[in-house]
Order: C-alpha cells, then structure tokens, then sequence
C-alpha cells in the first residue's frame, strides 16, 4: 500500500501523526512494509489533479491531510476517488459548520471518510459529526487529545482492511460501516461507530444489497425531494417515476429532488428506488 500524508504545516508540528497511521495498521498484528511519502506546508490549492495525477500513477491509494479540504477542492476528490485514491480528512472548527449543512460527509454525501475519530469509552467525545471514531488518541502511542490524531490510526486500518479483502474503497467502507454499527446505521455524532477489523475483513463481498427505503417530501407544490438511507457495498442509485428512469445517482448521495409541475395531473404519481453494483441490483 502506497500512502501520500500531505501536511499543511511541518510534520514536527503534527506529533506521531504517521506512527498513528502505522499503529492503526498493525493494530490486528500485522506489519506495516507499505510506503508513505510525507509532503511538509502543502497549501489546500496545491491538491488539484495535476497535483494528484503522479500519485495516481505510481500506484498511491489513499491521500492523508492534516486539515479539513474545502469544496474547492469536491471535483479534484471525485477525480482521486474514481482512481482509486480516496481523501482521509479530519473534522475541527474550521469544517465543522460545513459537515452540519451537508450532513456527515464533506462533499454531500460521497465516502470523503471524514473523520474525527476521537472516542472515549466507546462513544465520540468531539461533538463533530464523523464518519467512523476510535479510541481517544491520547490512549495511542500516548498521543496528544486532540481528534485529528484519531484520524490516521483510522486511516490504516481501513488500509490493512482492504489489502486483506482485495476490490475497492466503496467494497472495503461497506465493510466497515456494516461491521462498525448495528445493520448499517448511521448516528449523527457518532457516525458508524468503532470499525472491527477482523470483522470488516470477514465480511463476505458478495453479500445481497439491501432494499432502500424511500422517503418523499413535497416541499412546495410539484416539488418533491426524495431521500433514502445509504445502502452499503452500493455504486449508484436508480430513480424511476412512472416506472421510467429518471435518474441514476452516484454513490453515496441519498437525495433526489424533481418537480411534477407540469405532469399530468390525472395519472398516479409514484417513484421507486433501488440500489445498484456493477450488474446486481437490490429490490425496490
């Protein structure tokens, strides 16, 4: 596993961040023989695709970063995501009121893997909305109580994660989500709780995807938005209306609005959701 940790201040300055990320790794017993290439003071418009591209092309598979990204960066994130490179962020006060506006995950609802990570006793003790949480760093290698240090120990066992189950991130966080909480649940703090590794690990690939339940709100009149809940190991949403595709949404966005102003009146109106893998298709 190649991993690329880029610092926005000097590592001196982020204490045993990397020996996080390694212990996080090696905390089933395994031995971290990967490569991590530390980058010191790169600024938030220094990540764009000409910045990720060499990375991509020498086979890096997760990019770490010290300090919240910023929707500046939501298309360069996509472009590392859909090669195979997935954003580790943590969440502070300068993310903070951004997760609240779009729920738990950075870029809307995509698996940016935002987390703060720092627990205590089993339960998140930030009060920022994370995706998955861990012990207090503190009790880590005597790390500083501070959350960002929760997020490369995370960070490495979902490295050691998806190097034992082989496929994707999507494949290896669907994992975790289903083996860190109770049938895919989401909490608003806590998120989906402490990953277990061996668990996560174990979690067969070809599970059947489960049935998405589907809400709708009519938010003025013709208006609906549609939302439903994240179905783990799921690459895209399908939106039918009137038994007619209306949409194909991309993992891991749960929301849909259309407006049936000038649908005929006189005809039922009713949507249908289900989710989507490869060729595998969960019921509606």
């Amino acid at each position: 596993m190649k991993i690329l940790y880029c610092f926005s201040t000097t590592q001196s300055g982020e204490p045993e961040a990397v020996d996080q990320f390694i212990a996080g790794y090696e905390s089933e017993g395994a031995t971290w023989g990967g490569t991590m290439t530390v980058l010191e003071n790169i600024e938030t418009g220094d990540i764009d695709t000409d910045f990720i591209q060499p990375y991509l092309n020498s086979g890096y598979e997760m990019l770490l970063r010290n300090t919240a990204l910023n929707d500046v960066l939501l298309d360069d994130y996509i472009f590392a995501k859909e090669n195979g490179m997935l954003f580790v962020v943590p969440v502070g006060d300068n993310a903070f009121v951004d997760i609240r506006n779009t729920n738990y995950s950075y870029f809307g609802n995509n698996y940016s893997m935002i987390t703060c990570g720092a627990g205590l006793n089993g339960t998140n003790q930030t009060s920022y909305p994370c995706f998955f949480f861990d012990a207090d760093p503190s009790d880590i290698l005597g790390g500083v109580p501070y959350q960002s240090y929760s997020v490369p120990y995370i960070a490495g066992k979902m490295c050691y994660i998806k190097e034992q189950r082989g496929g994707d991130w999507d494949d290896t966080i669907g994992a975790c989500i289903l083996t860190a909480s109770e049938n895919g649940t989401f909490d608003e703090i806590n998120g989906y709780g402490i990953i277990d590794v061996s668990a996560a690990i174990a979690k067969l690939t070809n599970d059947d995807l489960q049935i998405p339940v589907l809400e709708g709100t009519e938010t003025s009149e013709g208006n609906f938005t549609l939302t439903w809940n994240e179905i783990p190991y799921a690459d895209s949403y399908e939106v039918y209306f009137r038994n007619e595709l209306i949409a194909t949404v991309t993992a891991h966005i749960t929301t849909y609005a259309d407006d049936l102003s000038r649908q005929d009146k006189t005809r039922k109106n009713y949507y249908r959701v289900r989710a989507k893998r490869n060729n595998e298709y969960s019921d509606w």
